[in-house]
């Protein structure tokens, strides 16, 4: 997915993105929901519904169609 959207916009390539760590443009939350004690809505999936949960979002910093394009790309990869 995310060679899929580096085709459309730049990928945040930091060790830390909002605050959290990061690899590859990737966010890594912590492994452990517990310890969180307000949960988004992916864990919550994790935990009462399913076993993958992807989280796409597209930086606000660029022009709304080129979001679009880079969530479309995001969606399109992700289903082969």
């Amino acid at each position: 997915m995310v060679d899929a959207v580096a085709s459309v916009c730049p990928i945040d390539l930091t060790e830390v993105i909002e605050g959290r760590p990061a690899h590859g443009g990737i966010i890594h939350p912590s492994h452990d929901p517990s310890s969180r004690p307000q949960w988004p809505e992916a864990f919550w999936l994790l935990q009462h519904k399913t076993r993958l949960s992807y989280t796409l979002e597209a930086p606000s910093d660029f022009p709304l169609p080129m979001r679009v394009d880079a969530l479309v790309a995001a969606v399109r990869a992700a289903l082969g």
